[in-house]
């Protein structure tokens, strides 16, 4: 199955592999994450290939609910984005592969059936820095700390990253700016960073907002 919020690059998603391939078949296509998940419930597929920035619900929760509630789907990333943090977050939380949305038709084929038939598969640059990250418990604390952010702590960040002050942070999420203050001081904490400057920049490296 993929899920991709752009119709066009599912077209030729599918296009592509269906003329590559007879082994490989997309058994369903969803447009987020959500419509996703319903599909899953009615056909599994052994693999999925996952955008992360999708309306609705994106990559990074679908990622975490396929791990949760169909455990022996694999998923693989497409993604525009790569860093070993970044990488590294997402095969904690379950990622079997990853794919660059610019990636040729016989890369994507070769990783689906790499990680039909072997449970996993990054090539040897992403698997090496992936495990260097994984290793290095300093990293490693960085990469969990975003993961006990709690949904009020997350609303939060979202709002600053998106340039609300203080005072529209509290009106929109209908809390006193002492609240407000409260939860950017335990996600600074959680962070270990200290200027909004750098929770922008944790923000974006880990999929909580996409502002640029």
């Amino acid at each position: 199955m993929l899920a991709d919020d752009h119709e066009g690059f599912r077209k030729i998603m599918v296009s592509n592999l269906a003329e590559r391939d007879d082994r490989v078949a997309i058994i369903g296509q969803a447009p987020n994450g959500k419509a996703l998940l319903e599909l899953m419930a009615l056909d599994r597929p052994d693999v999925v290939l996952l955008d992360l920035e999708m309306p609705v619900l994106d990559g990074h929760k679908t990622l975490e609910l396929i791990r949760e509630c169909f455990p022996t789907v694999k998923t693989i990333i497409l993604s525009v984005h790569y860093h070993e943090y970044y990488m590294a977050q997402l095969v904690l939380l379950g990622a079997a592969g990853y794919l660059p949305k610019s990636a040729f038709s016989d890369t994507i084929i070769k990783t689906i059936e790499k990680v039909y038939e072997e449970g996993f598969y990054f090539n040897e640059k992403i698997s090496r820095e992936v495990i260097t990250s994984l290793l290095d418990t300093e990293k490693l604390g960085y990469l969990i700390s975003d993961k006990i952010l709690n949904d009020r702590e997350i609303k939060t960040l979202k709002m600053i990253c998106n340039g609300k002050t203080y005072k529209q942070a509290a009106a929109e999420l209908n809390v006193s700016m002492d609240t407000v203050k409260f939860h950017i001081k335990s996600i600074y904490k959680k962070t270990r960073l200290n200027s909004i400057a750098g929770l922008v920049k944790y923000a974006i490296k880990v999929g909580i907002t996409t502002v640029t």
